[in-house]
């Protein structure tokens, strides 16, 4: 979970800057980590992802089929995921 290595390095910042191999990236509040207990996927049934499937790592957001129609946080989740930046 995007929680728990928040967690593991220290991170107090207020939000995250994520960002993609082709520099997209899209700043997340550091509260959704544990609010929406988003996922830092890396594998796709049980295998690793590669880039072409959207990997290495994929940051998701856990979401009924009702709530991901609504599209609230399609911007937070970056594929492609190469670095984390913890902001104030």
């Amino acid at each position: 979970s995007l929680a728990s290595v928040l967690a593991a390095v220290g991170a107090s910042g207020s939000r995250l800057n994520a960002q993609a191999i082709n520099d997209y990236y899209a700043e997340i509040p550091t509260e959704h980590a544990t609010q929406h207990q988003v996922v830092l996927a890396m594998t796709i049934n049980g295998k690793p992802m590669r880039i072409r499937d959207k990997g290495p790592i994929w940051v998701i957001y856990p979401m009924t089929e009702e709530v991901a129609a609504q599209k609230p946080y399609d911007s937070e989740m970056v594929w492609q995921l190469n670095r984390i930046q913890v902001l104030p």
